[in-house]
């Protein structure tokens, strides 16, 4: 049995996405698939922990696939890398770069 390796192509899902599409079929995790999209009722931002390499990009582009092709959001869904960065007082940038926004003023 081989191992499929996740990838991305650069076709953007909706008009309000920075998300791709997926290469590879989601399976199983149907539990947190529903609990995830349970949660984001009660929220607008969700984290997910666990140990590296247990799946949580990969659960957490599928629930945003669904939310983007579904248009669940007026705002759209918008996936922010967070990964490379080393210092939190960045995250507001980074969301800021990724949303396109020119002037962003937050005091920390």
């Amino acid at each position: 049995m081989s191992k499929q390796t996740v990838g991305h192509d650069k076709t953007q899902l909706a008009s309000y996405t920075n998300l791709t599409h997926t290469l590879t079929s989601f399976i199983g995790r149907k539990k947190e698939l529903a609990e995830v999209h349970q949660l984001l009722t009660q929220t607008r931002m969700l984290t997910l922990t666990g140990v590296g390499g247990c799946g949580k990009t990969r659960l957490a582009r599928q629930v945003a696939s669904e939310l983007a092709s579904a248009h669940s959001f007026d705002d759209g869904v918008w996936l922010v890398e967070l990964a490379a960065l080393n210092d939190p007082t960045l995250v507001p940038q980074a969301v800021a770069q990724t949303l396109k926004y020119e002037k962003l003023s937050i005091s920390l």
